[in-house]
């Protein structure tokens, strides 16, 4: 059996959205079918340096013209290059389709409800997800979006538009023999929009030899905390640090952020108003390899996020370390 991967990002040094298609491969092929997987040529790199590939699986590389690239540094320019590469990467998948048929087509990333695919196409069996982008951060949590509410309504209001005039959403979902969600708001969205059978997933894949448990000795002073993600608005930080100032008198912690964004330019500053600085060390975005050491060295995995984000972030560090 031949299965189609569509996957705009596949990185097996990075986590989430760039990792979770590297899981799907070994899953197909621990099954006994063939894939091909067709993705980004950022990733080209990488991909060829994979130690770990399954010998079952082959790459496609899907360029895009230059120009695109260059926009490749906002959200606006990201949605626009993933929507250029879903066309190029359609129109590889016919000529590969036509050469040797497929038996199945899954597309893993995006995971984004909004942005959906043009595999449908392919008329072939197809399965979508797990998707998300059905969730939006309540409007209680306003003040901690600070500049960034303005962008939370945009992206509510550019949301609601592509569902309902982005024609790779609808097709889509009304043609997937299978629709995965990451939540019920997001299942109930795509279910909204033509989708017929969907399941929920929370998508990890961490077996025994990804994470090893280390013993921690209860005569450490110290209480270790680690906080993990891209720093948005929605993802809480903010909160958590304020959070933390009102235990500091009663507990010991120390809180390792890990992780880089637009709210990146606040961090110093909130630091020094919630008097943290010493309590708190921000050491940017790490290769997924030095994340897992983390996880498995911190007492607690704190991630207060207004919205439900991605399983796979919350599942991570199950192994290893307590999570709030």
């Amino acid at each position: 059996m031949r299965v189609l991967i569509s996957a705009y990002h596949c990185d097996p040094t990075k986590g989430g959205e760039f990792y979770r298609s590297c899981v799907w491969i070994r899953h197909y092929v621990e099954q006994g079918f063939e894939v091909v997987c067709l993705t980004n040529q950022k990733d080209r790199k990488v991909l060829e340096n994979w130690s770990e590939k399954p010998a079952a699986c082959h790459f496609e590389y899907v360029p895009v013209p230059g120009w695109l690239e260059r926009i490749y540094v906002n959200t606006a320019g990201v949605y626009i290059h993933y929507l250029a590469w879903q066309q190029l990467a359609v129109k590889k998948a016919k000529q590969l389709h036509h050469l040797q048929p497929f038996d199945l087509v899954h597309h893993t990333s995006y995971g984004s409800l909004q942005l959906g695919t043009g595999m449908w196409k392919l008329g072939i069996p197809l399965i979508i997800g797990p998707l998300g982008g059905g969730q939006f951060a309540p409007k209680a949590f306003k003040p901690y979006f600070q500049e960034g509410w303005r962008t939370e309504i945009l992206r509510k209001g550019i949301s609601n538009l592509l569902m309902r005039f982005n024609p790779n959403v609808s097709n889509a979902l009304r043609a997937a023999r299978l629709v995965l969600t990451e939540n019920y708001e997001t299942e109930a969205l795509a279910r909204k929009f033509g989708a017929t059978n969907t399941k929920l997933l929370m998508d990890a894949d961490f077996p025994d030899r990804s994470f090893h448990m280390e013993e921690k000795s209860d005569q450490e002073n110290e209480f270790k905390i680690l906080w993990v993600g891209r720093l948005f608005h929605r993802k809480g930080l903010l909160l958590a640090l304020e959070a933390l100032k009102l235990i500091k008198p009663k507990l010991n912690f120390k809180l390792t952020i890990i992780g880089d964004g637009p709210v990146s330019k606040h961090l110093p500053g909130w630091l020094q108003k919630l008097e943290l600085k010493e309590r708190v060390n921000w050491v940017g975005q790490l290769p997924w390899e030095e994340v897992k050491k983390h996880y498995q060295t911190n007492d607690l995995f704190y991630l207060p996020a207004y919205e439900n984000l991605l399983a796979l972030n919350y599942l991570k560090p199950c192994h290893s370390v307590y999570l709030l």
